[in-house]
């Protein structure tokens, strides 16, 4: 299959509607383990046939399905110029995936009572001026203009939660995250900030050597980043390290991923009702908006979806999950092509290619 020639040409569009247009013609239904095995097999086909049309050097994905990983591959290359394969271990950035981890310690908090989501988003920061915003509307991204009334994805927003969970858990937000998720769920391939490779001491506070040492060594290992420029080409795209904050900064792997999502099953994390309440979709002036605490939540062909996205310094994440069918998928890639055209941060997941496949698969 030939490349497209650039982001959002014609071409570009025609070969990916026809990638679509046969996904359209599967007689693909789930039916039996086997059948199941089979639709996986067809599924990762037409996944790498995507990453291939969309100029995605590297990407990484597992499929689970009622708590364990059913399937797991990783599809070209991690690094292209020293010919470093992509796999299931392979660390991307997830940018603003890191924003469900954030959502679920924020909930930790409520559920020990140590925090009150609709208390005033100003107790904890000045950075938001809506006098009348809640620590819930900055979960549900509406806390512009008229708080709790539209929807307005804002991950800068977003970031005002790194003082709820550090005002609530007594320490910096960097440890939170390691030792009330990463260490509790064994994401030993989880580094909490990019900023970890450097020798600054202030971001190794409260790490012992062993610890700082496996940070290190993921974000030596993490995949090179691409970007498609506009003659076609694909080329490495300098990466500016950055730190941890309630919005972006994670750099993972899908079998950490799947770790984490399979703690949301088992209650490690937090309790299924306050699970059900952060995938449960806020309610706004014009009726249901598309986001819950720190989630997207929306029905797409009625089936619910509730998923999450991520792009930073090149990288893309993509994490969905179909609650009444049990199933998830996860995707990473060293391009931010994944979700660059599709506009996820207005909220409607249909618009993603890879999402309509998983969909048409799964659903």
């Amino acid at each position: 299959m030939k490349w497209f020639s650039r982001p959002g040409t014609r071409a570009s569009r025609i070969v990916l509607g026809s990638v679509l247009a046969v996904l359209a013609l599967l007689p693909i239904r789930l039916r039996a383990t086997d059948a199941l095995d089979v639709d996986i097999e067809r599924f990762a086909r037409y996944l790498d046939a995507l990453r291939v049309q969309a100029k995605i050097p590297g990407l990484s994905a597992p499929i689970l399905q009622d708590g364990p990983v059913r399937w797991e591959q990783g599809f070209g290359d991690a690094d292209v110029e020293h010919q470093i394969a992509a796999t299931p271990d392979t660390p991307y950035r997830l940018g603003g995936l890191t924003q469900m981890f954030s959502a679920m310690l924020a909930l930790q908090c409520e559920e020990i009572g140590k925090l009150d989501i609709d208390v005033p988003i100003a107790y904890y920061s000045a950075a938001i001026p809506e006098a009348t915003a809640r620590v819930r509307h900055v979960l549900t991204h509406t806390s512009q203009g008229t708080p709790g009334a539209v929807f307005a994805f804002s991950l800068a927003r977003f970031a005002t939660l790194t003082n709820v969970v550090e005002t609530c858990d007594d320490q910096p937000f960097r440890q939170a995250v390691a030792r009330r998720l990463l260490d509790r769920l064994a994401m030993r391939a989880t580094t909490p900030g990019e900023d970890l490779a450097s020798p600054d001491p202030a971001a190794l506070t409260g790490f012992d050597g062993d610890t700082i040492a496996r940070y290190q060594n993921v974000l030596a290992r993490v995949a090179t980043g691409y970007t498609l420029q506009a003659d076609g080409r694909v080329r490495p795209a300098p990466a500016t390290p950055n730190d941890l904050n309630a919005s972006v900064g994670l750099v993972s792997t899908v079998r950490d991923l799947a770790q984490f999502e399979r703690a949301l099953g088992d209650g490690t994390i937090i309790s299924a009702a306050a699970v059900a309440r952060a995938w449960q979709p806020a309610t706004g002036s014009s009726g249901i908006l598309p986001a819950g605490l720190g989630w997207f939540s929306q029905s797409i062909d009625g089936v619910r979806v509730v998923w999450q996205f991520g792009q930073w310094n090149q990288h893309a994440a993509l994490y969905m999950t179909l609650p009444d069918r049990h199933t998830t998928l996860i995707v990473l890639a060293n391009s931010a092509e994944l979700n660059a055209r599709f506009a996820l941060d207005k909220g409607d997941l249909a618009a993603s290619p890879f999402a309509k496949l998983f969909l048409r698969v799964f659903a």
